[in-house]
Formats: C-alpha cells, sequence, structure tokens
C-alpha cells in the first residue's frame, strides 16, 4: 500500500521541511516505487508510492493542479472511473493514463466538500485548496484505509501511520489512557474507533472528511446505509442477477493491476467465492490466480486437521494455482514486536505468522494484490441473524415452524436444537442466558477475572470515559431486534484494516465483500434471501451457483484458518515464563508496566498454565493466547510506545 502524510501550520509559521522528512522517513518502507514531496508557505504533503493499478505507473503524487491552485495526495483505488469520466466530461481516450488521485481532485473541484459521495473504491486522500486557504481529508465509506490526525491550535498533521507523526522531532507525545485501555483490554464492540494509546492522535472514522483552517476545524460523515430501505424484486432470480453483477464489479475492480494477483484461501464460502471468481476473470483476462493456504505439513500425525480436502476441490477448478503453507511451529511470542511495529496498537494478532508466511509467498511471485473474504457477514454471506425472532415476534407462527424444521434439516440437528440456537437465544435476557451455560456445566467467564489490566487504573479510566465494560468475557451477542444496524455498526466501528496493516510493503489487501454499493444491497434484501430453505448464507450460496463447487457452495461447517495455532501455543510457554523474568530484571520497565498492567496476575497465570496439560481448558478459558500472550503483547506495546515517546 502506498501511504501519505502531511503537516499544516495553522499558526503561519514558515514552513519547515525537515519536519516533513522525518515524516516521510518514518514511512519509507511504503515507497517501493518513489516518494515525492510539495510545500507551500505553511503547508506541506507527502506521498510514499507503491504502484497497484495500471494508472498508477502515471501518478506522481503530491499533484498540483495549476489552473485551480489545489495540491492533492492520495493513497486511492477508484472504481467508478466510467462513471466519473461521464459525470466530469472527461475525454474517455484520457481514461487509461489518467492516476486515480487526479480523478478525485477533478471530483473536487466539480464538487467540492461533497466530493466523496461520488466516488466509490478504496482510498484516503488530501486536498490543500489555495483559494480557501483549508485542507480538506477524507476517507472511504468503510475505512478500508487509515488516516490519523494531530490537531493542535499550532498545527494539523495527518499520516497513513501512527509512526509517521510520532516521528515529528518538535513534538512529544504522552500516553492516552482511556484510548491505550480501550484497545488493549476491552471486546471490539466497546470500543471508541477513532481512539488511538496517544493522546491528541485520532483515528478518522469510516465515511468522515474534515476541512480545517487556520481558525476551524469541522468533520463530517457523508454516507451511513438506509437500514429502512428494502428491495422487492420480482422473484429470486432477480435477486441473484443484481448480486452477481454487483459481487463481479467489486471483485473485477479489486484486481485492477498489471501485476499477478493472489487471494487468501481457507475452504470456506466466503474464500472460495472470492478465489472462484477471480480465477474465472482472470481467465478471461489470459492470467492465472494464485491462492495462498494454511494448512498442516503432508506427513503431520497430529490430532489436528485442516481444511485440505476443500482447499484441494477449490485448486482443482480451472485457472487456480495453490500454494500451501505451513510455517515452522515456534513460540508466538517471537513475533510480538515485528506485529506491534507495523499495527501500532496493543492489540494482538495471534495470526501474525501466517501473514508473514502469506507475505512472502506474494514477494515470491511478486503478487501485489491480495484479496481476502472477510468481512461479508453484514452483505453477501450474512447468516440472517435476527429473521427467525423477527417471525415469532410478529406472528408469523407457520412460516416460523417450516423454517426451523427446514434449519433443523440443513444442520442436521433437532427441531428443538434449531429453535433454540436460532429463536430462544435471541430472546433470552443475558443474566439467564448465563445461568443456563453453568447449568449445561460451561462456567461463564466474569471480564474481571479475564482482566489483566490494574483494576483502580482500568475502571477509573473507562468511568471517565462514559465506558461501562461488559459483565462476561463471551457477551451474550443479540442481533434482534434491529439486526441491520446491530450487524454495521460492529462492522464499521472495528474496520480498522489490520491485514493491510500487518502487511504494508510490498502488497496491498483488498476485501472484495466491503463494498459499499453490494453491502447496501445486501443490507436492503428481504429477509428470506439471507435464510431460504433452511440455508443459512442464502444469497451467496445462490449467487454462486455455477462457480463454486457444490461441494463448498452447501457446506455448513469450516474449521480454523490456522489449523496447528494450539501447537505454536504449547511452543510459546516457555518464552512466555522467560519475558515476565526479563520484564522483572528490569526494575524501570516493571515499575512502568505495573502501573497499566496487574503483571502478578498475569504472571501466575501463565504459570499456573503451564503445568496444566492442555491451555485451552484451564479455569474455562477460551484459550491461552487469550490472556496470557494478549497480556504480553499489551506489555510490549507499552514499552515500544515509551521508546516512542522518549525519542
Amino acid at each position: 500500500m502506498s501511504a501519505i502524510c502531511g503537516i499544516f501550520y495553522r499558526d503561519r509559521r514558515p514552513f519547515e521541511l525537515e519536519s516533513l522528512r522525518a515524516m516521510m522517513n518514518a514511512l519509507a518502507h511504503h515507497g517501493k516505487d518513489g516518494s515525492g514531496v510539495w510545500n507551500g508557505e505553511h503547508l506541506g504533503l507527502g506521498h510514499q508510492k507503491l504502484q497497484i493499478t495500471p494508472e498508477s505507473f502515471y501518478e506522481h503524487l503530491p499533484f498540483r493542479s495549476p489552473c485551480h491552485r489545489m495540491v492533492v495526495t492520495a493513497d486511492a483505488r477508484i472504481d467508478n472511473r466510467d462513471e466519473l469520466f461521464n459525470k466530469l466530461g472527461l475525454s474517455p481516450g484520457n481514461e487509461t493514463n489518467t492516476p486515480d488521485a487526479h480523478l478525485i481532485l477533478y471530483a473536487y473541484e466539480k464538487w467540492g466538500e461533497t466530493c466523496p459521495e461520488h466516488l466509490e473504491g478504496s482510498y484516503t486522500f488530501a486536498i490543500w485548496d489555495e483559494r480557501s486557504r483549508h485542507l480538506f481529508c477524507a476517507v472511504d465509506a468503510l475505512c478500508s484505509k487509515c488516516l490519523y490526525t494531530y490537531c493542535t491550535p499550532q498545527f494539523f498533521i495527518f499520516s497513513t501511520e501512527l509512526k509517521g507523526i510520532l516521528a515529528l522531532p518538535e513534538l512529544h507525545f504522552q500516553l492516552d489512557d482511556a484510548g491505550f485501555a480501550q484497545q488493549a483490554f476491552l471486546p471490539k464492540a466497546y470500543r471508541d474507533p477513532q481512539a488511538t494509546s496517544f493522546k491528541g492522535i485520532k483515528l478518522m472514522r469510516a465515511a468522515t472528511t474534515c476541512i480545517v483552517t487556520a481558525s476551524t476545524m469541522h468533520t463530517n460523515t457523508y454516507w451511513e446505509p438506509d437500514f429502512e430501505r428494502e428491495i422487492r424484486l420480482k422473484n429470486e432470480g432477480e435477486y441473484v442477477e443484481r448480486f452477481r453483477e454487483l459481487f463481479f464489479h467489486s471483485v473485477r475492480s479489486c484486481i485492477r493491476t498489471n501485476f499477478p494477483v493472489g487471494a487468501l484461501l481457507s475452504g470456506g464460502l466466503d474464500s472460495s467465492s472470492i478465489v472462484c471468481t477471480v480465477a474465472r476473470l482472470q481467465r478471461e483476462r489470459g492470467k492465472t490466480l494464485t491462492g495462498i493456504s494454511s494448512v498442516l505439513p503432508e506427513d503431520y500425525s497430529g490430532p489436528e486437521s485442516d481444511e485440505r480436502h476443500y482447499i484441494d476441490i477449490v485448486k482443482r477448478q480451472e485457472n487456480i494455482a495453490v500454494h500451501y503453507v505451513h510455517p515452522p511451529v515456534k513460540s508466538l511470542c517471537g513475533y510480538m514486536n515485528k506485529s506491534i511495529e507495523q499495527s501500532e496498537n496493543p492489540r494482538y494478532y495471534h495470526t501474525y505468522f501466517l501473514s508473514s508466511a502469506f507475505q512472502e509467498v506474494a514477494r515470491k511471485d511478486n503478487i501485489r494484490v491480495l484479496l481476502c473474504g472477510s468481512r461479508g457477514e453484514i452483505g453477501p454471506s450474512s447468516p440472517g441473524n435476527g429473521y427467525v425472532p423477527e417471525l415469532a415476534v410478529e406472528g408469523h407462527w407457520a412460516r416460523l415452524v417450516a423454517t426451523l424444521r427446514e434449519m433443523a434439516k440443513v444442520e442436521n440437528t433437532s427441531f428443538f436444537n434449531a429453535a433454540w440456537q436460532n429463536l430462544i437465544t435471541q430472546l433470552l435476557p443475558e443474566n439467564i442466558a448465563h445461568f443456563y451455560a453453568r447449568v449445561r456445566g460451561r462456567r461463564p467467564v466474569s471480564f474481571a477475572e479475564a482482566l489483566i489490566a490494574q483494576p483502580d487504573f482500568f475502571y477509573q479510566t473507562m468511568a471517565s470515559a462514559g465506558i461501562t465494560p461488559p459483565d462476561f468475557v463471551e457477551t451474550h451477542f443479540k442481533t434482534f431486534p434491529n439486526q441491520k444496524k446491530t450487524a454495521f455498526a460492529l462492522f464499521k466501528n472495528t474496520s480498522i484494516p489490520f491485514l493491510s496493516s500487518t502487511m504494508p510493503e510490498e502488497q496491498e489487501v483488498f476485501f472484495p465483500f466491503a463494498n459499499k454499493r453490494l453491502i447496501e444491497f445486501c443490507l436492503a434484501l428481504p429477509a428470506d434471501m439471507k435464510i431460504r430453505h433452511g440455508w443459512k448464507r442464502y444469497m451467496i450460496r445462490a449467487g454462486m451457483e455455477g462457480i463454486l463447487p457444490p461441494e463448498i457452495q452447501w457446506r455448513t461447517s469450516k474449521k480454523a484458518f490456522s489449523p496447528d495455532f494450539f501447537r505454536r501455543v504449547e511452543a510459546s510457554r516457555h518464552d512466555a515464563l522467560l519475558a515476565f523474568e526479563e520484564i522483572e530484571s528490569d526494575n524501570g520497565l516493571y515499575n512502568y508496566l505495573r502501573t497499566y498492567i496487574d503483571l502478578s496476575k498475569l504472571k501466575g497465570y501463565a504459570q499456573s498454565a503451564s503445568s496444566c496439560g492442555n491451555w485451552g481448558g484451564w479455569k474455562g478459558f477460551d484459550s491461552f493466547w487469550q490472556i496470557v500472550l494478549r497480556g504480553l503483547n499489551v506489555a510490549f506495546f507499552l514499552k515500544w510506545a515509551k521508546e516512542k515517546m522518549q525519542r
């Protein structure tokens, strides 16, 4: 992925190029294909370039439009180029050599601050408008790219990564207790999506713009889906036809590149749909597709199993070559420092070792575009949660009973189990649901029991931020009522592109399911197009007819993408205990960390778990990594953040 950055001196001091160079140096790993800077009297913009699209070979940013006195820097893939050329009155003959950033600038010249409403794709950009003396920044509707900002009366700074802002020599940052605590210790649904771990630095939310002048800063949300909208077409065939049109357009947009294309393939419905669709489109272009899959070694004889059977079914389709990845089993602790350096937050990405392996495969094959099947849950692969309770509450008893019978048949279970899973759990109060779990012998873990933060620090910080933490580690998550709003809010509030941030140097990770028009269509579908004939996720199953092998199209089970993860957990035991010894040997670090982390509690968990035969079964916790590895990752992050703040 490319990177952008900039500094606007709001107090009108002369621009200092050295500050911009410091930011550019911090983002240099994105500039495989060059870099550029532009500066005016009080402002400077920067760009580190990774060429992805055919038009990017003609792109030299920042780009200044001399006639209209505007300058743009961007990291963008615009998907509705044909539509924009028509609306903007541009000559179609120039389409092949007009970069996306130029289209963004032309759109701004025509529509001003509302230009993002006319843009489709994956983008973040900044435009300096010399006429009105303001800086205009925007991120796309689904936050597929990051833009961090830091604003004071003296200056406004933005960067693709935190390290771009933290590199400024004239600034000294402090830890933001509330932002850090949310990112480190709270479940996804409870975090402020704008929060970072550093005071004053914010992440721009999805579908937002900001306008910064010498004296003002104004933000605006330019898009929200219409949750009341419903699409009514004549029959199932029309829904499928429209879905395929939108889905193929999204996939086609993602693979607009001159470089080889890769896709992560787990063998499940979502990733296989993307792989088979891309293979068909690449065949039309005379190109092939490389799938990348995590599997166990062929001679493996342990208790785990993988998805190789289903991956092989996909592999047999025309125009698909698959790389099987099985990194050497070693401690997960060894990946933490690099993961933190790239992701820049305290959340633990337990499959970072796979990201590194995927990146290595892509690098060897000169792949710059990797497609991922994540983010389909509110769109094409929505399981239709909330539909069955709606039937009950609205009194559609005959349809309710018929639907549950069909679901029981598909899932090979009893009518009661189908009703319990899809109806009753959605209507039970949380305390009764947890009581029932105890009766069934599955002890719910309290949030306080699993919390490895210092309690006084954490609860005081949450109270000052107006946040009430959950009672349990596993909350009784409901999608009824208002399942559309619930699902979209969770998607939007957790849509930081972590996979892109952990593979930033030579590849761009795209998510075809995270397409605005596709999501709008799927949110507006009748509920019975999401659960139909007993099949959940029916829209994508029906839409992939003739594209997916039937064994994949109609499967209902799914194993983990990283099948030997718990073997890696076992390999981490010694390193985890050793890490605590190293922390305790450094008094300065130990005293700093224990302000935020209950190190004694965390070490006790690690010691107790080390004496057990199975990490996962210890005291009912879901797995070792949720507690001990997550806690160590927070400790390593605090050490990294301290070094950044003391440079």
